[in-house]
């Protein structure tokens, strides 16, 4: 069994998998299925993180971030336009949907081509 501090924090993300399956048990909520994907983040508690892999996640989460922005402020601006607050929480769900999406897949593709990079 590992220290905690040897844990690769990246790992507990795999935790919010677990919305998905209350949502869905507790609730019928078939929207929440997404955070199911979640659970693909356990497999770091395993990987000790080196300069290349922080520098990936990096890469990953940089990009992230400003599409979250992006999207956040257009949908703020969206909001304020159109006066209706519906738009806003449509706009968050959008965001942290962009957000997650743009994360996993450029961490997954840089992921990929380091694995490949060993071959």
């Amino acid at each position: 069994m590992k220290n905690f501090k040897e844990l690769n924090k990246l790992g507990f993300l795999g935790f919010l998998g677990f919305l998905g399956l209350i949502g869905i048990l507790y609730n019928g909520e078939i929207h929440t299925i997404s955070f199911c994907a979640f659970f693909v983040f356990f497999r770091y508690f395993n990987i000790m993180p080196d300069e290349l892999f922080k520098e990936n996640l990096r890469k990953a989460a940089t990009p992230a971030f400003f599409l979250t922005l992006t999207s956040l402020s257009a949908s703020m601006v969206i909001s304020i336009i159109s006066d209706k607050t519906s738009n806003i929480e449509n706009g968050l769900g959008i965001s942290f949907s962009i957000a997650m999406i743009s994360f996993i897949g450029i961490f997954a593709y840089l992921q990929h081509k380091e694995g490949k990079g060993l071959e």
